[in-house]
């Protein structure tokens, strides 16, 4: 006797694009991890500039598969947005949950592998730094364990000034996370969403990173403080917390206004 199970098109094309999302978070992520992990050891502070070029060029690609998110920080402030819909509506999305909870997987897979892949190639690329800029490096000693420290983002900015820290992570969290919610919910135009996130990202780069190392993605700074391990581990929930509670606000804040847009429309049409 042979069982057979016939699954209609519709969830097969369901299941497929549920893949495609997914693979291409995880494909996206790990190339824009890669380049964040890296970044930190070149010289000249190119650091925003790089990361900046990174964004805006891989959601430009990823857009084509998937949402792009490529960094939890968004996929945070989209699913808060669709929860505050669903609780408005009194109505439980599965899918929304789902999907929100396959990015986060993904992006973290991608994280991982990401680090994985820096770690085995920073000290070629100290070596080739510090012998190709000889002169960048005079009268300082253990040049090449300096550099390869700059890799965590977790070791530098915390004791006495926790609150401080968390206060500028959370600020610009928000501030990423609303400049993207506006563009990918209101346009859906993946160029407009990238240009915007990669020009808002080199500035708060430029700004935060001597004060909190600039992460606004958990991951980021929760992937190398896994192997760290120590302080650094105890440093995670203040970025974490900062990342989801900037998210939450960002997503609180474009409901709000996205709703008084609502009431504006439908006053004017009934004019």
């Amino acid at each position: 006797m042979k069982l057979s199970v016939k699954i209609s098109k519709p969830k097969i094309e369901k299941i497929g694009s549920f893949l495609a999302e997914a693979g291409s978070e995880l494909v996206g992520s790990f190339m824009l991890m890669f380049m964040i992990f890296i970044s930190p050891i070149m010289i000249n502070s190119v650091e925003p500039f790089i990361i900046a070029t990174s964004v805006i060029a891989l959601m430009l690609v990823f857009g084509i598969f998937s949402k792009p998110h490529l960094n939890p920080l968004f996929t945070f402030a989209e699913y808060f947005v669709s929860l505050i819909v669903q609780i408005r509506e009194k109505k439980f999305d599965l899918d929304k949950l789902w999907e929100f909870l396959s990015y986060l997987v993904a992006q973290l897979i991608g994280g991982f592998l990401a680090f994985g892949v820096a770690n085995s190639m920073m000290g070629y690329i100290v070596d080739a730094q510090i012998l190709l800029n000889p002169d960048s490096f005079t009268g300082i000693t253990n040049v090449k364990d300096q550099l390869i420290e700059q890799i965590s983002f977790t070791t530098k900015f915390t004791g006495d000034i926790g609150s401080t820290v968390f206060s500028i992570e959370m600020i610009f969290a928000f501030i990423m996370s609303f400049v993207y919610l506006v563009p990918a919910l209101q346009t859906k135009n993946k160029t407009t969403i990238a240009t915007a996130v990669g020009l808002m990202a080199f500035g708060v780069t430029v700004f935060a990173s001597s004060y909190t190392g600039a992460s606004f993605n958990p991951f980021r700074t929760m992937i190398p403080a896994f192997f760290e391990g120590g302080d650094a581990l105890n440093q995670v929930p203040l970025y974490f917390g900062a990342s989801v509670t900037g998210s939450l606000i960002a997503a609180l804040v474009y409901s709000i206004i996205d709703s008084l847009k609502a009431l504006k429309l439908k006053q004017t049409s009934k004019k």
